[in-house]
Order: C-alpha cells, then sequence, then structure tokens
C-alpha cells in the first residue's frame, strides 16, 4: 500500500494510502455491486472491510506476499487469504471473481510484469496508483515502488477514469450495465468523452505540478 508523502503509516508500521480516495473507490465498488471480490495486495484490509459493510452476502479474498502483514485482524475479514506473490497467481484458476483490485499495488511490480497482471484479468479491474512518481524503498520489499502509471498507461483495457489530485484510478474492463446504472452512469457518448478530456487535462496539469514540488525539494535545503 501506498503511504502519504512516503512517510505516513499505521500503528503497526505498514504504510496506507490515501484517505481522500476512499469515497470514489467504494462507490466504484458499490455500482458494481459484486458477489466475489479478489483483493490483491491486502495491506490493512480496509476496503474488504468496507466492502463487506456496504455490499451484502460478498465473499472477498485477499492476496498478499508479505506473510508479517497477515495478522488476525486480516483474518477477520477475508474469507480466505493466499499468501503468495500477486505476480505468480494464476488467474486462470482464480477467474471466478465479479471484481478484482489493486489499490496502491500497480506501482509495486515493474511495467512488464504489471502488465502480464492486467492482461491476465478479464473481468472488471479497479486500480489505484499514486500520481506522483517516486521510488520508495521500505523493510518489507514488496513495498518498493518500481514504476510509475498514469491513466493512459490503461487504455487497451477499455478504462474508465476517476482519477483526482492525488491518484490515478481506472476501472479496468468495466462491466456495460456499468454505463447506464449505479451511481457513476454516463448519460451518454458525448458525455464520457467530455469527462475524460477534463480528466486528461487534469492528469497533465497535476504532472507539471509534481514536477515543480519536486524541483523545490532538491532546490530547498531540508530542515533539520
Amino acid at each position: 500500500m501506498h503511504s502519504l508523502n512516503c512517510s505516513i503509516t499505521n500503528s503497526k508500521n505498514m504504510p496506507t494510502s490515501y484517505v481522500e480516495n476512499i469515497p470514489t473507490i467504494v462507490k466504484i465498488i458499490q455500482s458494481i455491486s459484486p458477489k466475489r471480490i479478489l483483493d490483491l495486495g491486502i495491506g490493512n484490509g480496509k476496503y474488504a472491510f468496507l466492502a463487506k459493510e456496504y455490499l451484502e452476502n460478498v465473499i472477498i479474498d485477499g492476496v498478499e506476499a508479505w506473510q508479517p502483514y497477515i495478522r488476525e485482524t486480516q483474518k477477520s475479514i477475508y474469507n480466505t487469504i493466499i499468501n503468495k506473490d500477486i505476480s505468480s497467481i494464476d488467474f486462470g484458476v482464480h477467474a471466478d471473481y465479479d471484481l478484482y483490485l489493486m489499490i496502491d499495488v500497480i506501482e509495486h511490480f515493474d511495467k512488464e510484469v504489471g502488465y502480464k497482471i492486467l492482461r491476465s484479468v478479464k473481468k472488471p479491474f479497479l486500480i489505484s496508483t499514486p500520481l506522483e512518481d517516486y521510488r520508495a524503498e521500505y523493510e518489507n520489499p514488496y513495498e518498493n515502488h518500481k514504476s510509475h502509471w498514469v491513466f493512459s498507461d490503461f487504455a487497451e483495457f477499455n478504462a474508465v477514469n476517476y482519477s483526482n489530485y492525488l491518484s490515478t484510478i481506472a476501472l479496468l474492463n468495466p462491466p456495460k450495465s456499468f454505463f447506464s446504472t449505479g451511481s457513476f452512469s454516463k448519460e451518454s457518448d458525448m458525455e464520457l468523452r467530455i469527462v475524460k478530456l477534463q480528466t486528461d487535462l487534469n492528469e497533465i496539469h497535476m504532472s507539471k505540478l509534481w514536477k515543480i514540488r519536486s524541483l523545490f525539494r532538491k532546490l530547498i535545503p531540508s530542515r533539520k
């Protein structure tokens, strides 16, 4: 999971994700209304917890490579937790899910491995990844940042863009019904094109801001 500005962790020193993204991600999950979810990289398990609160009779399994992250809290939330590297998962065997989640996880793989994972899944796949490009390193080697992703990287998956000023949030392989039902319905193709244009412009704008911010960090010495 991704830590805010590479510094915020929870009480157990596990990096966590942006709190600002919770409403968007939960509403997308609600809109799809899955019966079975596979959470790739469970972290604290908060999205599984929230999904179980807002969905009825949902089964949520998780995949977590780092054994120390699999604690009693996570075991109480997930139906099953697979202790395995995500890149080694056989998605042909695990193809019976309605929704796959990678919330602040895809950046932990290089692009080649990341695309291999994405292309192995043919069902709706919800991705969130930091807008800022940095290469963080942690005690847990699975947390190290190896790549940077923007919305255009997901174009081949017919992705829908819900990015904000902090993260690229994309729904890959969206179900056909997604555009006519639920809280994220689009009334016309023109509306969808306008939304995409707005989010693409926002992506370009924020990318420039992050570059300026990074430049100031290099020019201004940090205070001891």
